[in-house]
Order: structure tokens, then sequence, then C-alpha cells
């Protein structure tokens, strides 16, 4: 038994002391999952059955897609889209000889986005909840001259829960050859809870399909272009190695500076520091290469971690090392080929 509550007691502190630990957030480019450049220069069409503004979602999302403080998108007036395709099969036809670049201006475009919204369902299901009514008391008992209630109304809530549903599709066909470049069905709902003594009214349905319209168009825009993806990385603020006075100073000054958010500063002292111990502590390697990659230095930040895994393979192995050098390397990937995909 008493083996049993130290483990208990030791697992319990192992995920308090790893929540506490300091962290820092990291901002990683990841590429689009299509990789045709023709979806860059676009025409949207009216999404069939559209009651819950996704076309409109979907464009004003497109256009404020940048990257260099440039558009990723070109989008083309939907309303081109019919003279775009009559201009194509005119030409597919032999009948006119004209350089599909100039006529009507309209030769950037080089993929047209449809689709339809399926199914917008609403259903209700109700329930009971019991309720206590500290208000009102039933029962009481004397307790030196004073009563005290023991015992409170209860009674039954009228509740339901109201699932909200949206089915939809859309699809990106190339205009030079109709290929289809992208293609996908989506099925979100929202599932609201109501009860009869709520202080507060459900929204209109109107307004809970328009976030759910959201949710759908920012899934889309994370599938069809490049975009940013935040998560936090653990700092190890325990030296590896006998560090002298000074670099202690070093290691708490610099962990402080990060948790400010002055990375810059920070990146120099853990420089400094990783000099001091002659690139032999896996904690300095570590989280100077922590902070080389939350500012976008990935290759540094690459060598760093490979060499604090050197060190954590030869003594004591250090997930956090083992995790980092995982995830630069799938974040150099990563990067290159966006990269690639906003420079075309």
């Amino acid at each position: 038994m008493k083996k049993f509550t130290l483990f208990i007691l030791l697992a319990f502190l192992s995920i308090f002391f790893t929540a506490c630990s300091q962290k820092v957030t990291i901002k990683a480019l990841k590429p689009s999952s299509v990789e045709d450049s023709a979806i860059k220069k676009i025409s949207i069409k009216t999404i069939r059955n559209d009651d819950i503004l996704l076309t409109f979602n979907i464009q004003s999302k497109m256009s404020n897609v940048r990257f260099n403080n440039k558009p990723y998108f070109t989008i083309i007036n939907r309303k081109a889209t019919p003279s775009i395709l009559q201009e194509q099969k005119l030409q597919d036809s032999g009948l006119a000889n004209l350089s599909r670049n100039k006529q009507f201006e309209v030769g950037e475009v080089e993929s047209i986005l449809s689709g339809s919204i399926n199914a917008k369902q609403y259903d209700k299901s109700e329930f009971y909840e019991k309720r206590t009514n500290h208000s009102k008391c039933i029962e009481y008992k004397d307790n030196k001259n004073k009563k005290e209630c023991i015992k409170y109304e209860i009674y039954n809530a009228i509740c339901s829960n109201n699932t909200f549903t949206i089915r939809a599709s859309l699809a990106i066909n190339k205009v030079e050859n109709t290929a289809l470049i992208y293609s996908k069905n989506f099925h979100k709902q929202k599932v609201l809870k109501d009860c009869n003594d709520y202080k507060i009214e459900l929204p209109p349905r109107n307004t809970v399909y328009n976030i759910i319209s959201n949710e759908i168009a920012n899934e889309f825009l994370q599938d069809i272009s490049p975009s940013y993806e935040y998560f936090q990385v653990v700092l190890i603020d325990d030296s590896d190695i006998d560090y002298t006075d000074n670099q202690e100073k070093i290691l708490d000054n610099a962990l402080k500076l990060i948790e400010f958010n002055h990375l810059s500063k920070a990146e120099l002292l853990l420089s400094r520091l990783v000099s001091s111990t002659k690139s032999k502590s896996s904690t300095a390697l570590y989280n100077l290469g922590v902070v080389k990659e939350a500012l976008g230095k990935l290759k540094e930040a690459y060598t760093l971690y490979k060499k604090a895994e050197n060190i954590s393979m030869l003594n004591n192995l250090d997930k956090n090392i083992m995790k980092a050098v995982q995830r630069i390397e799938e974040s150099l990937v990563n990067n290159k080929r966006a990269m690639r995909q906003i420079m075309k």
C-alpha cells in the first residue's frame, strides 16, 4: 500500500513540475496540402444553397491571406466566371486564334472554386436535470437556538440539447484542363445546451450557422494555403554539468528574459553560456536552440539541437531534446515546401 501511495505521489509531482516548467511559444510555417500553383489565381463561384454566408466568409478569409506583405491569392470577380468558361471553350474549339492571357483580361484565372451546402439541420432533444433550490428550505433543525436548513427543495429543470448541423462540399478545378485539384466534404456540428432555468437564452439559429460557416471557411483555408501553427516548447532550467556561479546567473537571467519575451537579448546571453561551457552543456545548447527556433532561425536551431542530442545520448536521455530534433527536422521540410508555394 505504501509503495502504491509513493508511486501516486511521484506521478503527481512529475505532472506538477512539468506543468510549471517555463515554456516558449513557437510559430511554425506549414505548407498547403495543395501543391498546384493554379490555386493562387482563382475565381469563386457562389456556393449553391448558401444561406449561411459561406461564400462570403471564404472570399473574405482568402483575401486576407498575406505573406511578405503580398496577397497569396489573386481572387477574380466570380461574376466573370461564365465568360471565362465560355472563352475557354471558344479557344479549345480552334475557332478563335486569340491569346487567353489577353482576352477579356481574365487570363489570370487558373482555377475555379465551386461548392454547395448539402444539408442544414436543427435537432432538439429534451431531458430533465435535478436541481437544488438553495433559496427554498423545506426542513430545518435547531442548532444552538438557531434554525439550520437541512433539506432544500429539489426540482427537475427541463433541458435540451440543440444540435446544429451543416454538411457542405467544396471543390477547385483548373481552368486549363478542368482537372480536380481540391475536393472535400465538410460535416460540422454544434451542440448547445439550454435549460428553462438558465438566465441566458440561446443565440439565434442564423448566428450559430454563421459560426459553423466560419469554422468551415477556416478549415478550408488551412487546406489550400500555407499557414502558421502555434505551439509551446518547454525550456530546461537545470544545468546538466557543473556551472560556475556566473554561468548559473547567465542561465537564470536568460530564462527571465525569455519569460518577458525578450528573445533577442536572451539569444545573446545563451550564446555566451554556450561559449563559456565550450558547447558541452546540453542545457545551454537546447535552450539556445529553442530561442533560435522561436526567432525563425531553423537551421541554427537544428545544429544546436543535434549537439545537445549527442551530449544527452552519452549521459541521461532528455525527452525534450529528442522531441526538439524530431520537430525541427519536420519544420525544416515544411518550411521549405511552404516557402516554395509562396514564391511560385
